[in-house]
């Protein structure tokens, strides 16, 4: 039955537009009590989706020499990022900068598995989120400052000086 409405939708009127933008949705119900199926078309004429805009994210690292101090730092986004994809061209882009401050141990290189993330309120500087990798950034408030901190590499022998009474 649908597809003959289509067909003979299409023979009226043939575009290339039509044929990109007009459609129809199937939907299929099941009766939860009787098991009856029901098969219904709904003709549709176009579908809005969202564009993905690119903006800015601005955040600071903190890495986990603190002598080095935080950098803040800004980055290309789209409302489908997640934490953990910023984190991952922010950790190669910092270890291509710093390879030889690195490689010589002035500085630890990034590893986007031990970043920890969260953001704080802008005015009274309390943590407000501690996120996850795989959160969206465009579920940040604009206003809150997000962090991302190192979590600093122990040694086995530093964990057992730390267990010392």
């Amino acid at each position: 039955m649908s597809k003959e409405r289509e067909y003979n939708d299409s023979k009226r009127i043939q575009s290339f537009i039509r044929s990109l933008m007009v459609g129809q949705f199937k939907s299929t119900v099941i009766c939860g009590t009787c098991s009856k199926v029901s098969v219904c078309f709904d003709p549709y004429m176009l579908i809005s989706l969202p564009i993905p805009t690119n903006k800015d994210l601005n955040f600071y690292f903190v890495p986990s020499l603190l002598s080095k101090g935080a950098l803040k730092l800004s980055m290309d986004y789209n409302s489908a990022t997640t934490l953990r994809g910023i984190s991952k061209e922010f950790a190669k882009v910092y270890n291509d900068n710093y390879y030889r401050e690195i490689r010589e141990g002035i500085r630890e290189g990034v590893h986007p598995e031990k970043l920890l993330f969260l953001t704080l309120d802008s005015e009274k500087f309390i943590i407000l989120n501690i996120l996850e990798p795989e959160d969206k950034i465009a579920a940040v408030n604009p206003k809150d400052i997000l962090f991302f901190l190192q979590i600093p590499t122990v040694k086995k022998e530093e964990t057992l000086l730390l267990c010392e009474f």
